[in-house]
């Protein structure tokens, strides 16, 4: 009898900071079980790949240009209600959570989490929980 291949999760990374989004595009690719199928450096990028893609998860910084990950998140929600989307953050006030979970984000890590807390937060969140990761 074949075992089964479980199929990665598909992922979208969306932050303006080249460095950043492409260190944690690197980190989730080298996991078996997750894949990066594009990253966008601003909302309105985001929103268009996210469409263009079939992706289960988008990884979105909060403050990029042209539309921020709080306006992206909406735009998605309206396209495609049952992408999960995560918000990256640099603030860990709670208005900021209120914000991105009233916009439709299902969770948010910081961004100065470390590498295995950021690893759990996207598993947890492809798997359908909430997530939000504090250092």
């Amino acid at each position: 009898m074949p075992t089964s291949k479980k199929t990665p999760g598909r992922i979208l990374v969306a932050d303006d900071h080249v460095l950043f989004r492409r260190g944690l595009a690197a980190l989730l690719n080298d996991q078996p079980d997750l894949e990066v199928v594009a990253e966008a450096e601003d909302g309105l990028e985001a929103v268009q790949l996210a469409r263009d893609l079939d992706v289960n998860l988008i990884v979105m910084d909060v403050n990029m240009p042209i539309s921020d990950g709080l306006e992206a998140t909406q735009m998605i929600r309206k396209l495609m209600p049952d992408v999960k989307i995560m918000m990256l953050t640099v603030n860990d006030k709670d208005e900021t959570l209120f914000a991105a979970i009233k916009a439709g984000a299902g969770g948010y890590m910081l961004k100065n989490a470390d590498a295995d807390g950021v690893l759990e937060g996207v598993r947890e969140m492809l798997a359908g929980a909430t997530s939000a990761l504090k250092p």
